[in-house]
């Protein structure tokens, strides 16, 4: 992606050359919330079993205020599914479902969090199947008709590059129309916290023991699971973008993927002052293909602009609006319609004067996300 900071070799190593860091910082699970302190899950095994229910139960509870709104969306939607959770932690997602009625497999980098995850379900009467990764390899053990996928945060934690390794693996073992949900921390909150390298900013994230935090939209999702197709369900920020919840489902595979670079513009650009007048153009690039995303990072100096792909004197994809902010925004134009004549337009959003915004980068690419003849 445009704009990341690079921190040394550590993203260009596989999955199984990290794995050993993973599993040492990801046996400290985070708790309940965000305001609970984090435990080392071998010293909670060391617990009697009355005491690490009673601290569990205390945990779940704590945890309900930010766990509560999926807990009551997806209980029944997971019933009787069989679901696969990465990143298990101290299970409260995996037992909650498990206990309305969903068949749940957890992995986990850290065999002491998984011990953790048997020990509530042994307590708790439930089946919870349970697989240590100990590489790459240890998810051909796994049947192949897993119908929900769950990450509550834990894809984030690895380098682009090891996490598409670890996704490919999963991948083989979800059934066709699957649904792939995940936890994870949106762009917005990288851009607040001033786009540190990502060694950096998983330390100011969740600790000094963190090698590696990324964040993720539904479009970078999508890029991460290519070239497997999928439509997005729900991209929901929330608690003021610290979090973003991602849903899609897979509907296929995609095209042999092509990327081309679009010239931007090299100053800053001023709109005309009166609202949704036309502020700059530029052609896009002929594609064999119809089905196309752009990519647009921008900054938005004042006021708000309206981005939209054009052709033959008619909107080809939804207009996009973007607000002024202390920090660039990325922006994502997909059409089915694209073609030759095909142009970016922009044009003033605000109705109280002119608008000022820079264009950084501008990438042409195969769409990788929706079906044909949905818009997004």
């Amino acid at each position: 992606m445009s704009g990341e900071k690079s921190s040394g070799k550590y993203e260009d190593l596989s999955f199984d050359e990290i794995l050993t860091g993973l599993a040492e910082k990801w046996r400290e699970v985070p708790g309940g919330s965000d305001d609970t302190e984090r435990q080392f899950s071998d010293s909670l095994l060391q617990m009697s079993d009355e005491a690490f229910l009673l601290f569990w139960e205390k945990q779940a509870q704590a945890g309900y205020e930010l766990r509560s709104w999926w807990w009551n969306i997806y209980s029944d939607l997971l019933r009787s599914k069989k679901v696969l959770e990465v990143g298990s932690g101290m299970g409260f997602d995996a037992v909650t479902f498990a206990l309305n009625g969903a068949h749940v497999t957890c992995c986990d980098v850290a065999p002491t969090n998984l011990q953790v995850v048997s020990r509530i379900a042994r307590l708790k009467n439930l089946d919870i199947k349970t697989l240590p990764i100990e590489s790459i390899r240890s998810f051909d053990s796994l049947p192949d008709d897993f119908e929900i996928f769950w990450a509550c945060g834990s894809l984030i934690n690895l380098p682009f590059k090891a996490a598409r390794e670890e996704c490919a693996a999963i991948l083989k073992h979800l059934k066709s129309d699957a649904r792939w949900i995940e936890l994870a921390y949106p762009r917005e909150r990288w851009t607040r916290d001033n786009s540190p390298s990502f060694a950096m900013w998983g330390k100011m994230t969740d600790g000094e023991r963190t090698p590696w935090i990324e964040w993720y939209d539904m479009e970078r999702l999508k890029q991460r699971l290519y070239p497997h197709k999928f439509e997005r369900l729900l991209e929901y920020h929330y608690c003021s973008e610290a979090y973003i919840w991602l849903d899609a489902r897979r509907v296929g595979m995609c095209d042999e993927q092509f990327s081309i670079t679009v010239a931007p513009p090299a100053e800053s650009i001023e709109t005309p002052p009166n609202l949704w007048n036309f502020a700059w153009s530029t052609p896009l690039p002929k594609q064999e293909k119809s089905n196309v995303t752009l990519e647009i990072r921008c900054t938005i100096e004042n006021g708000a602009v309206g981005f939209v792909i054009e052709k033959d004197g008619k909107s080809i994809s939804r207009e996009v609006t973007v607000d002024a902010g202390a920090s660039d925004k990325l922006v994502y134009l997909a059409t089915d319609q694209f073609g030759d004549g095909s142009f970016l337009s922009t044009r003033n959003a605000c109705g109280f004067g002119k608008s000022k915004f820079s264009i950084e980068s501008l990438t042409l690419r195969n769409r990788l996300q929706g079906k044909n003849g949905i818009r997004e």
